[in-house]
Protein backbone atom coordinates (compact mmCIF):
# COMPACT_ATOMS: atom_id res chain seq x y z
CA UNK A 1 0.00 0.00 0.00
CA UNK A 2 1.36 3.55 -0.94
CA UNK A 3 0.43 6.69 1.21
CA UNK A 4 1.11 10.13 -0.92
CA UNK A 5 0.29 12.71 1.67
CA UNK A 6 0.08 16.60 0.73
CA UNK A 7 1.02 19.62 2.88
CA UNK A 8 0.32 22.54 0.68
CA UNK A 9 2.54 22.05 -2.25
CA UNK A 10 4.94 19.48 -0.38
CA UNK A 11 4.31 15.91 -1.19
CA UNK A 12 5.76 13.14 0.32
CA UNK A 13 5.41 9.37 -0.20
CA UNK A 14 5.50 6.40 2.05
CA UNK A 15 4.69 2.53 1.66
CA UNK A 16 4.54 -0.26 3.25
CA UNK A 17 3.65 -4.51 3.01
CA UNK A 18 2.12 -4.49 6.65
CA UNK A 19 -1.30 -4.14 6.25
CA UNK A 20 -1.87 -3.88 10.25
CA UNK A 21 -3.82 -0.68 11.56
CA UNK A 22 -0.41 0.28 13.24
CA UNK A 23 1.98 0.08 10.22
CA UNK A 24 -0.68 1.99 8.41
CA UNK A 25 -0.99 4.50 10.79
CA UNK A 26 3.22 4.53 11.02
CA UNK A 27 3.24 5.03 7.37
CA UNK A 28 0.99 7.80 7.18
CA UNK A 29 3.39 9.68 9.58
CA UNK A 30 5.98 8.86 7.74
CA UNK A 31 4.67 10.58 4.15
CA UNK A 32 3.66 12.95 6.44
CA UNK A 33 6.80 13.93 7.53
CA UNK A 34 8.54 13.36 4.18
CA UNK A 35 6.08 16.27 3.01
CA UNK A 36 7.27 18.70 5.68
CA UNK A 37 10.66 18.75 4.45
CA UNK A 38 10.86 18.52 1.03
CA UNK A 39 10.54 22.02 -1.28
CA UNK A 40 7.39 23.21 -2.45
CA UNK A 41 6.40 21.82 -6.52
CA UNK A 42 4.06 24.22 -7.96
CA UNK A 43 2.76 20.98 -10.17
CA UNK A 44 2.05 18.64 -7.20
CA UNK A 45 -1.67 18.59 -5.72
CA UNK A 46 -4.73 16.68 -6.38
CA UNK A 47 -6.54 16.94 -9.18
CA UNK A 48 -9.60 19.91 -8.92
CA UNK A 49 -12.59 17.64 -8.11
CA UNK A 50 -14.11 18.69 -11.52
CA UNK A 51 -11.48 16.54 -13.04
CA UNK A 52 -12.07 13.44 -11.36
CA UNK A 53 -13.53 10.59 -12.99
CA UNK A 54 -16.91 9.50 -11.78
CA UNK A 55 -17.60 6.23 -10.51
CA UNK A 56 -19.44 4.79 -13.72
CA UNK A 57 -16.10 6.02 -15.77
CA UNK A 58 -14.04 4.44 -13.30
CA UNK A 59 -15.52 0.89 -13.44
CA UNK A 60 -15.39 0.83 -17.43
CA UNK A 61 -13.57 -2.29 -18.40
CA UNK A 62 -10.45 -1.84 -20.28
CA UNK A 63 -10.32 -5.41 -21.32
CA UNK A 64 -7.14 -5.34 -19.20
CA UNK A 65 -7.50 -8.77 -17.26
CA UNK A 66 -6.86 -12.08 -18.54
CA UNK A 67 -6.41 -14.13 -16.31
CA UNK A 68 -4.13 -17.24 -17.26
CA UNK A 69 -5.68 -20.74 -15.78
CA UNK A 70 -2.03 -22.66 -15.92
CA UNK A 71 -0.42 -24.43 -13.15
CA UNK A 72 3.57 -25.17 -12.78
CA UNK A 73 3.91 -28.27 -14.59
CA UNK A 74 2.70 -26.68 -17.24
CA UNK A 75 4.97 -23.66 -17.51
CA UNK A 76 8.00 -25.63 -17.33
CA UNK A 77 6.56 -27.64 -20.12
CA UNK A 78 6.21 -24.43 -22.04
CA UNK A 79 9.40 -23.64 -20.82
CA UNK A 80 11.45 -26.70 -22.04
CA UNK A 81 9.55 -26.68 -25.25
CA UNK A 82 10.65 -22.75 -25.82
CA UNK A 83 14.68 -23.37 -24.81
CA UNK A 84 14.31 -26.95 -27.03
CA UNK A 85 13.36 -24.95 -29.99
CA UNK A 86 16.14 -22.72 -29.53
CA UNK A 87 18.48 -25.22 -29.62
CA UNK A 88 17.28 -27.28 -32.43
CA UNK A 89 18.21 -24.32 -34.55
CA UNK A 90 21.24 -24.83 -35.21
CA UNK A 91 24.03 -26.80 -34.35
CA UNK A 92 26.06 -23.55 -33.20
CA UNK A 93 23.59 -22.97 -30.50
CA UNK A 94 25.34 -24.45 -27.44
CA UNK A 95 24.10 -23.63 -24.67
CA UNK A 96 21.41 -21.39 -23.10
CA UNK A 97 20.89 -19.78 -19.73
CA UNK A 98 17.44 -20.64 -19.47
CA UNK A 99 13.69 -20.35 -20.33
CA UNK A 100 11.29 -18.94 -18.74
CA UNK A 101 7.51 -18.68 -18.74
CA UNK A 102 5.65 -16.57 -16.19
CA UNK A 103 1.58 -15.86 -15.62
CA UNK A 104 0.95 -12.54 -13.37
CA UNK A 105 -2.18 -10.91 -12.07
CA UNK A 106 -2.65 -7.69 -10.24
CA UNK A 107 -5.01 -5.03 -8.31
CA UNK A 108 -4.35 -1.57 -8.23
CA UNK A 109 -6.91 0.74 -6.44
CA UNK A 110 -6.88 4.28 -5.96
CA UNK A 111 -8.47 6.72 -3.95
CA UNK A 112 -7.96 10.50 -2.12
CA UNK A 113 -9.62 12.66 -0.35
CA UNK A 114 -11.44 15.06 -2.69
CA UNK A 115 -13.94 11.80 -3.11
CA UNK A 116 -12.51 9.76 -5.81
CA UNK A 117 -12.44 6.09 -5.40
CA UNK A 118 -11.37 3.74 -8.35
CA UNK A 119 -9.50 1.04 -9.45
CA UNK A 120 -8.88 -1.90 -11.37
CA UNK A 121 -7.23 -5.59 -12.50
CA UNK A 122 -4.57 -6.08 -14.95
CA UNK A 123 -2.91 -8.96 -16.48
CA UNK A 124 0.36 -9.59 -17.99
CA UNK A 125 1.85 -12.91 -19.02
CA UNK A 126 5.32 -13.68 -20.88
CA UNK A 127 7.84 -16.46 -22.01
CA UNK A 128 11.36 -16.03 -22.72
CA UNK A 129 14.34 -18.06 -23.86
CA UNK A 130 18.02 -16.52 -23.89
CA UNK A 131 19.82 -19.08 -25.82
CA UNK A 132 24.61 -19.20 -26.34
CA UNK A 133 25.91 -19.49 -29.62
CA UNK A 134 29.19 -20.82 -30.43
CA UNK A 135 32.50 -22.39 -28.68
CA UNK A 136 35.40 -21.08 -26.53
CA UNK A 137 36.62 -17.87 -27.33
CA UNK A 138 33.53 -16.62 -29.77
CA UNK A 139 30.62 -16.81 -27.66
CA UNK A 140 27.26 -15.11 -28.04
CA UNK A 141 23.87 -14.96 -26.16
CA UNK A 142 20.96 -13.22 -26.84
CA UNK A 143 17.11 -13.45 -25.96
CA UNK A 144 13.88 -12.87 -27.09
CA UNK A 145 10.24 -13.31 -25.38
CA UNK A 146 6.46 -12.70 -26.12
CA UNK A 147 4.34 -10.44 -23.75
CA UNK A 148 0.97 -9.83 -23.65
CA UNK A 149 -1.77 -9.05 -21.40
CA UNK A 150 -4.22 -12.25 -23.01
CA UNK A 151 -1.88 -15.52 -22.72
CA UNK A 152 -4.27 -16.62 -26.27
CA UNK A 153 -1.97 -13.47 -27.93
CA UNK A 154 1.57 -14.89 -27.06
CA UNK A 155 3.87 -16.25 -29.71
CA UNK A 156 4.20 -20.12 -30.26
CA UNK A 157 7.14 -21.15 -27.69
CA UNK A 158 8.85 -23.01 -31.06
CA UNK A 159 8.48 -19.49 -33.18
CA UNK A 160 9.90 -17.38 -29.57
CA UNK A 161 12.65 -20.05 -29.26
CA UNK A 162 13.65 -19.69 -32.73
CA UNK A 163 13.77 -16.14 -33.19
CA UNK A 164 16.09 -16.27 -29.86
CA UNK A 165 18.33 -18.44 -31.39
CA UNK A 166 18.87 -16.45 -34.57
CA UNK A 167 19.64 -13.51 -32.78
CA UNK A 168 22.20 -15.15 -30.99
CA UNK A 169 23.44 -16.31 -34.04
CA UNK A 170 23.71 -13.21 -35.58
CA UNK A 171 26.08 -11.88 -33.46
CA UNK A 172 28.93 -14.42 -34.06
CA UNK A 173 31.98 -13.45 -35.44
CA UNK A 174 31.37 -9.44 -35.12
CA UNK A 175 33.53 -6.98 -36.26
CA UNK A 176 35.00 -3.92 -34.63
CA UNK A 177 33.84 -0.75 -36.28
CA UNK A 178 36.21 2.08 -37.07
CA UNK A 179 35.02 5.33 -34.58
CA UNK A 180 32.90 7.34 -37.08
CA UNK A 181 29.67 9.39 -37.66
CA UNK A 182 27.21 7.13 -39.21
CA UNK A 183 23.55 7.47 -38.86
CA UNK A 184 22.62 4.74 -36.65
CA UNK A 185 19.09 2.97 -36.65
CA UNK A 186 17.88 1.14 -33.20
CA UNK A 187 16.33 -1.92 -33.82
CA UNK A 188 12.86 -2.18 -31.78
CA UNK A 189 13.50 -3.42 -28.40
CA UNK A 190 16.01 -0.46 -27.97
CA UNK A 191 13.69 2.41 -29.42
CA UNK A 192 10.82 0.92 -27.29
CA UNK A 193 13.10 1.36 -24.30
CA UNK A 194 14.06 4.93 -25.40
CA UNK A 195 10.54 5.79 -25.78
CA UNK A 196 9.38 4.57 -22.34
CA UNK A 197 12.17 6.45 -20.67
CA UNK A 198 10.97 9.29 -22.30
CA UNK A 199 7.44 9.00 -21.02
CA UNK A 200 8.47 8.06 -17.70
CA UNK A 201 10.30 11.50 -17.45
CA UNK A 202 7.46 13.42 -18.70
CA UNK A 203 4.88 11.90 -16.36
CA UNK A 204 7.35 12.85 -13.54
Amino acid sequence: MGVTVYCGQRRGSASTSDFSPAAMRQTVKAAFDIARFTAEDPAAGLPDVADLVSARQARRDLDLFHPWAIDAAQAAELAQACEQAAMATDSRITNSEGAGVSAQQFQFWSANSRGFRGGYATSRHFVSVAPIAGRGKDMQRDSWYSYKRDPKDLAPVQAVGRYAAERALSRLRARRVPTCEVPVLFEAPVAAGLLGSFVQAISG
